[in-house]
């Protein structure tokens, strides 16, 4: 496995992986119905159209020319927040890869590439009710922010999400 910048081109087995693991990890978290209808060719587009922004980076775990996993980042998208906090929007692994060493490595590199651009601190936000997700962070380093729940909206439903930092400096 190898963990590498992502391009253009690696935007359908992104797709592959962020819908497969929406669908294995929300199972029982978020509404089924709203799981059912996730798309890799809507998923795809999104992440051509992301590669042509530009607005973060993203890198991908690969195996033999397969996309097992990928993290994108970048500066904190919170209001207020300052300069040097980054932020994780996405990690997602293929659920046959889980609990293999994929995570660990994307975060790893990310953090190396959140220092490079001066940042000190990363935070992610996650569903409370995610509680693999916060094993993994909570193994990794991260902590809990504390009073950061706040209601976000995933297929008709509110689910309370928090808010997780790290010091990577």
């Amino acid at each position: 496995m190898i963990i590498r910048p992502a391009l253009v081109r690696d935007s359908h087995g992104i797709a592959l992986v962020h819908v497969s693991s929406w669908q294995d990890a929300y199972r029982g978290i978020v509404p089924q119905s709203y799981l059912d209808q996730l798309s890799v060719a809507d998923r795809e587009r999104r992440w051509v159209e992301f590669f042509e922004r530009g607005s973060s980076e993203t890198l991908v775990a690969d195996t033999a020319g397969h996309i097992v996993g990928f993290i994108s980042y970048g500066n904190s998208r919170e209001e207020n927040a300052l300069r040097h906090v980054g932020e994780i929007y996405a990690i997602y692994v293929a659920s046959s890869h889980w609990s293999t060493g994929v995570g660990r490595s994307l975060w790893e590199a990310a953090s190396a590439r959140l220092r490079e651009l001066s940042l000190a601190q990363a935070i992610v936000w996650v569903l409370v009710a995610n509680e693999q997700a916060i094993r993994f962070y909570e193994r990794v380093g991260f902590s809990i922010s504390k009073g950061s729940e706040t209601p976000v909206e995933i297929g008709g439903m509110r689910l309370p999400k928090v808010r997780y930092e790290i010091a990577i400096a």
